[in-house]
């Protein structure tokens, strides 16, 4: 059997593996609950706060994505009108 055909169960592992809303949540929860018991030295702030800006980003944007595609399919299923105009 030649290298090639092997399965890598561990490369098979991580390529299962994904990262979904809920775990952003948990990693911001986590850098608030850090910073505020103190357990981020001063040298790792800096480090942390550019993660949590681009978790927060990423969350915020998702957010504005799901709001919108809400709004238009709210404004499909009501044939395109407000509730003003019926």
């Amino acid at each position: 059997m030649s290298d090639n055909n092997m399965k890598n169960p561990i490369l098979d592992k991580t390529q299962e593996q994904t990262i979904v809303v809920e775990d952003l949540l948990v990693i911001i929860k986590l850098i608030q609950a850090s910073a505020q018991r103190g357990s981020i030295k001063a040298n790792e702030l800096k480090t942390v706060g550019n993660l949590y800006d681009k978790i927060n980003f990423i969350l915020n944007k998702l957010q504005n994505e799901q709001e919108q595609l809400k709004k238009e399919q709210e404004e499909t299923k009501d044939g395109g009108l407000s509730k003003t105009n019926n």
